[in-house]
């Protein structure tokens, strides 16, 4: 997360995730014909997505907010891929790009008027001289939570109703994530632009908005994040509207059809729908969980009074989270220095003690060799052509 802002916007937005999930859409007809690969890989999604959710709860780094929130939102798409509702996913991947493309500008503008300050605990009272930044990041917040009429709010709850149907573990996994979703997200939001300010008092002097070149992108984004979702619409509203899956429909059918020569068998990819009363319910319920983290981030960070505490500070769960589960001092400990000490091993005792000594030896030899040769070369016509008569008797003994 060091580098510019607008390479994390592109990362995040649209390579690093579209990688894998474009890679399981274009390759259907493979994961089509292994079901068991499949389940592993809504396995492996939903823990992901409510893991980085859970460590996005106490990161007090704007861009490590955003990028936790991008490996969580990753996992959604996962569970999709990995449940067969290939739309779904890419629909999500789709909308994904317009608000975290957004959220990732917007803290790109708030460093840059603060000059390069990223800890949210350093912030606060922005909408006050940022207020395009403002009102867009809120925007980007609201559809990444799930708030209805954004984008976000259509394909999460598509792959939801798709997960309530693939297995109730793995709805309920997504429902709590979407829960902790919306408090991260408006917990951010909220330190960095609502409540007193906590900006330095020399960053405070120059603070104000950021200039057009930042902010017209900040606006084209918002109102893609906020129409991007009225692509795929529930059956329950408008009769529906499916313009991706009318648009991807066919290329996975032929998928499906692929996958049934390849295996020599029929493939049972009925998909298991939901009455309009369900999809409502579950909607609703979406909504409901969302809003509730909002509620809840809101009654904590909106006045700016309970600024997080230093990191130092935390014991128990918070400090597990904080920590990120221990996941960085893991691979340092067990893959990063091992491999530093193997490496040290090789330089210090392998490479001196043998590489080393068979370099030298290959050199010492070769000057003694040259050392005995240089004696056969003396000089004397006569020596020469003595050894051209021996030379001859011993080539002519042979024959």
């Amino acid at each position: 997360m060091a580098g510019p802002t607008p390479v994390s916007a592109l990362i995040h937005a649209a390579t690093m995730v579209t990688a894998g999930i474009f890679l399981i859409a274009r390759l259907n007809p493979i994961f089509l014909s292994a079901p068991q690969v499949g389940h592993w890989i809504v396995v492996i999604g939903s823990m992901t997505a409510f893991f980085a959710a859970t460590i996005g709860l106490f990161q007090n780094d704007i861009k490590k907010v955003l990028a936790y929130s991008t490996v969580s939102q990753l996992g959604y798409m996962f569970v999709a891929m990995g449940a067969g509702a290939y739309v779904a996913g890419l629909f999500h991947l789709m909308t994904h790009a317009f608000f975290k493309a957004l959220l990732f500008l917007g803290s790109g503008s708030v460093i840059h008027a603060l000059h390069h300050e990223q800890d949210l605990r350093n912030m606060g009272g922005l909408k006050n001289q940022m207020k395009i930044t403002w009102l867009t990041f809120l925007v980007g917040s609201l559809a990444i939570s799930g708030i209805p009429p954004f984008s976000g709010f259509f394909s999460k709850d598509l792959i939801l109703e798709k997960s309530y149907t693939y297995g109730a573990l793995f709805y309920g996994l997504g429902i709590i994530t979407a829960l902790l979703t919306a408090f991260y997200m408006f917990r951010m939001t909220y330190l960095a632009f609502y409540g007193e300010s906590r900006v330095s008092s020399d960053k405070a002097l120059h603070l104000h908005e950021s200039p057009l070149v930042m902010t017209i992108p900040l606006i084209i984004l918002s109102i893609g994040a906020t129409v991007a979702g009225f692509l795929e619409v529930p059956h329950f509203l408008f009769e529906g509207v499916h313009i991706l899956t009318n648009y991807f429909g066919p290329v996975f059918i032929r998928g499906i059809e692929i996958s049934e020569q390849i295996i020599k068998q029929p493939l049972d990819v009925r998909e298991v729908g939901t009455t309009n009363a369900i999809e409502f319910s579950l909607v609703a319920v979406s909504i409901a969980v969302a809003i509730s983290g909002i509620f809840i981030a809101r009654t904590l960070f909106l006045t700016g009074k309970n600024v997080p505490d230093d990191e130092g500070s935390h014991t128990g769960l918070k400090r597990i989270l904080s920590r990120k589960y221990y996941i960085d001092e893991f691979y340092r400990n067990f893959i990063v220095d091992p491999i530093l000490l193997l490496g040290k091993f090789l330089a210090g005792y392998v490479e001196r003690n043998f590489l080393d000594l068979i370099l030298r030896g290959t050199g010492r030899f070769a000057v003694a060799i040259s050392l005995v040769l240089r004696r056969v070369q003396t000089g004397i016509v006569v020596d020469y052509a003595i050894l051209i008569v021996l030379g001859t008797v011993v080539i002519l003994s042979f024959f």
